[in-house]
């Protein structure tokens, strides 16, 4: 295993950007942070596809607050969701590509709560070939409900879930509340998969409720 990276990951609201920041802040600044939500904020309001966020230090809650009013239909859903889809393809990869050549030495990557939706065998490089940390949420599902409910997280929903949209749309007209009906499927199924990608690729483990007392 190399070193150099940090990959911190997880489903959306258990503390990724919390502990990284944390973590860098114990190491006095010593390594460097890299925020895909970040990165991802900067892109897009400067695309002009988002409002700047004020409030990005608490969570980045008017960027996905801005995506979430910003479609009226399910196919403008869909397009959005292509888009950003896309871009953070995009960036874990250029990422990916820095760190494999040594690029990024004494860095933590804060991923996004959807990092499970990327390709997976650029899942597998990253956290097979460097360092691993996943926070896994010890919550009660209807506490993790909350923070989808506020519209803090995710912006990419991946394909699975769009199509279980897509029929859950064929008994109801309103696609936001919709949206918020399959949040529920969204949070178990996330969970599955993260913990897949941790048991098979030796990802350190910690609780949500453990990152929140630190």
């Amino acid at each position: 295993m190399r070193s150099g990276l940090l990959t911190i990951y997880g489903t959306s609201g258990v503390g990724k950007s919390y502990l990284s920041k944390y973590v860098q802040r114990y190491l006095k600044n010593d390594l460097s942070l890299i925020s895909v939500d970040d990165i991802i904020h900067d892109k897009f309001v400067y695309k002009g596809y988002i409002s700047p966020d004020p409030w990005r230090t608490i969570g980045k809650v008017g960027m996905v607050a801005s995506f979430i009013n910003s479609f009226s239909t399910y196919n403008e859903f869909v397009e959005k969701q292509d888009i950003y889809h896309d871009a953070e393809e995009d960036i874990v990869n250029s990422i990916m590509e820095k760190a494999l050549l040594n690029h990024l030495p004494h860095s933590i990557l804060d991923t996004t709560g959807s990092f499970c939706n990327l390709d997976k065998n650029k899942i597998g490089t990253i956290v097979s070939n460097f360092p691993s940390l996943y926070i896994f949420n010890n919550n009660p599902l209807e506490k993790n409900m909350l923070s989808y409910k506020k519209a803090t997280k995710p912006i990419s929903y991946g394909s699975d879930f769009i199509n279980l949209y897509s029929q859950a749309l064929k008994d109801s007209d309103n696609v936001k509340e919709t949206l918020e009906d399959l949040f529920p499927s969204l949070i178990l199924d996330r969970k599955k998969i993260y913990e897949n990608i941790a048991s098979k690729n030796g990802s350190f483990y910690v609780s949500s409720n453990t990152v929140r007392r630190l």
